[in-house]
């Protein structure tokens, strides 16, 4: 049998996204610890909501994103995280 057809790839596969918006990553089904249940995600979603940064924050309480990085600025946005932890119950 060749290498080539034994390779399985990576952990994730990229799946079409729109250019510039967002970057869809998938589960690779031939990668060596799928039985293990690897990844543990279907899929992956990376949205770009770009400037301003109230469009990266208004997103949280809605649940239309999950995760805002490091790089966005929260002055003047922490009434976003109040309202999360109300919504959500968590103190």
């Amino acid at each position: 049998m060749s290498t080539a057809a034994r390779w399985a790839g990576g952990l994730i596969r990229s799946k079409p996204g729109q250019p510039g918006e967002s970057i869809r990553l998938s589960r690779n089904p031939n990668y060596f610890r799928a039985a293990e249940g690897l990844p543990r995600f279907d899929l992956l979603t990376f949205r770009f909501f770009g400037e301003p940064a109230d469009n990266n924050i208004a997103a949280l309480p809605s649940g239309e994103c999950d995760f805002v990085d490091d790089t966005v600025n929260w002055e003047g946005q922490l009434f976003v995280l109040d309202e999360l932890q109300q919504k959500n119950g968590s103190g």
